[in-house]
């Protein structure tokens, strides 16, 4: 008996009408037709786009005239924050901020596809979508705007790329220059989100003196992002830590989700295996063993108190490297290998510990090239 895959997307039950539907077939005979082919991982290319990378982030964090539609002068019952790849994990860290400036509304992070194909019963007029579009082709995302639209949602895209049918089919777009390398997407859709997000809580009337708290932790971060992405003598030995490692763990909470899964998915795809990605609870229950290697994300806030709790139980692990505040108390946790980087806000966190990962992964590119 032969399995033949139904698009939830197209035929008669289908919640799109038929110029959508159209649409998306034809995606996806573009993407059936594309070469597959694999990032090539360059140290120096890599190093270029996070060269850059502080200006950029700079340039959008002082968006203060960013206009929000007409569209968003409303309250939603529900929120989705959703993305692709590296996209996804940016959108994984921004679940706290949003529902602190959408004045409570429920977020929920969620993979393009499955969004696109399975959550249509939960969406609706009254609910908001915000995409994630970095510089990968855009089949996955553009088929989540144009679901979230034929639903009745009102759509934000923000796009780490050039491709223009961002514009054509959400509600509201913004959109920047693509990076030198896709090492640098994840930060400028988190900066942009981050500028975003408070533009909404001034509309939403978020207290005033919270938002100027948040403002002036903005308005440092081009300048410790800097600081935080100069690579040290310890990252070459960190990266040959996980590289030597028969599996790699990557854990964090909240804002650190982002930098976790970004993390992850730049390890994997250097060192061509997977690398497990985890909350702090699940890194607590997993197994101890001399070839693992574990990166725990912990910038101050409630994670502190999980991640020591965690590696209570991690003695036997080959090589813990945490990257914690500098005034963190997990500093003093026994042999670990630790970066520091300074301490922030732990929702705005997610931009300025992603340097970390970046270090990280171009030492460990860098590791196999000349």
């Amino acid at each position: 008996m032969s399995f033949v895959f139904a698009h939830p997307l197209l035929g008669p039950a289908s919640p799109l009408g038929d110029a959508d539907q159209s649409l998306i077939a034809g995606w996806m005979r573009e993407e059936d037709n594309e070469p597959i082919a694999s990032r090539g991982w360059t140290a120096t290319g890599a190093r270029l786009a996070l060269d850059h990378l502080p200006s950029r982030i700079g340039d959008i964090l002082q968006g203060h005239d960013l206009t929000l539609g007409s569209a968003l002068n409303r309250t939603f019952c529900k929120a989705y924050l959703v993305g692709t790849d590296t996209a996804y994990a940016a959108a994984c860290g921004l679940r706290p901020l949003f529902e602190e400036m959408l004045i409570g509304t429920p977020c929920e992070a969620i993979d393009s596809t499955e969004f696109a194909y399975y959550a249509r019963q939960a969406v609706d007029a009254d609910c908001l979508v915000i995409v994630f579009a970095a510089s990968e082709e855009p089949w996955r995302t553009l088929e989540a705007i144009v679901a979230a639209r034929g639903l009745g949602a009102t759509t934000l895209v923000l796009a780490a790329g050039a491709d223009m049918r961002y514009d054509r089919f959400a509600s509201w777009s913004w959109r920047l220059a693509p990076p030198l390398d896709p090492i640098a997407d994840p930060s400028l859709l988190l900066a942009m989100a981050y500028r975003l997000a408070l533009s909404m809580g001034a509309q939403n009337g978020v207290a005033a003196d919270r938002l100027v708290q948040l403002e002036a932790a903005l308005a440092e971060m081009p300048g410790q992002l800097q600081k935080a992405l100069i690579a040290t003598a310890s990252d070459s030995a960190m990266a040959s830590q996980l590289a030597a490692a028969r599996h790699i763990v990557v854990a964090g909470n909240g804002a650190a989700r982002s930098v976790v899964g970004a993390s992850a998915r730049w390890f994997g795809e250097i060192l061509a295996r997977p690398v497990t990605q985890c909350g702090l609870e699940a890194l607590a229950d997993m197994a101890s063993d001399p070839s693992i290697a574990t990166l725990v994300i912990v910038p101050n806030g409630l994670g502190v108190r999980r991640a020591q709790r965690a590696l209570a139980r991690r003695h036997e692990d080959g090589a813990i490297i945490l990257v914690v505040a500098e005034d963190s108390p997990l500093n003093a946790h026994g042999n670990c290998a630790c970066l520091t980087l300074p301490a922030l806000i732990e929702r705005l966190s997610a931009l300025v510990y992603l340097a970390a990962g970046q270090r990280l992964a171009s030492a460990i590119a860098q590791r196999g090239q000349p």
